[in-house]
C-alpha cells in the first residue's frame, strides 16, 4: 500500500468516526428534540389559525344568508 492510499484511508476513517461521534451526540441531545417539538407545535398552531379563519368566513357567509332569509319575511 502506498503512502497516498494510507493517508486517504486514514482521513476517510477519521471523517467517518467524526460523523459517528456527531450522530451519537445528536441522538443523546434532548435540546434538538425540544426544538423539533416546538417547530411541530408551531406548524399545528398555524394550521389551526388557518382553519379557524376559513371557518370564520364560511360562518359569516351563513349568517348573511340567514339574515337575508329572515329579512325577506
Amino acid at each position: 500500500m502506498t503512502l497516498e492510499k494510507t493517508t486517504t484511508r486514514t482521513a476517510t476513517q477519521a471523517f467517518l468516526r467524526r460523523i459517528g461521534e456527531n450522530a451519537q451526540r445528536f441522538a443523546c441531545d434532548r435540546t434538538a428534540s425540544n426544538a423539533i417539538e416546538y417547530a411541530l407545535l408551531t406548524f399545528i398552531a398555524a394550521a389551526i389559525i388557518l382553519a379557524v379563519s376559513q371557518l370564520g368566513d364560511a360562518v359569516s357567509a351563513l349568517y348573511v344568508q340567514v339574515q337575508n332569509a329572515v329579512s325577506s319575511f
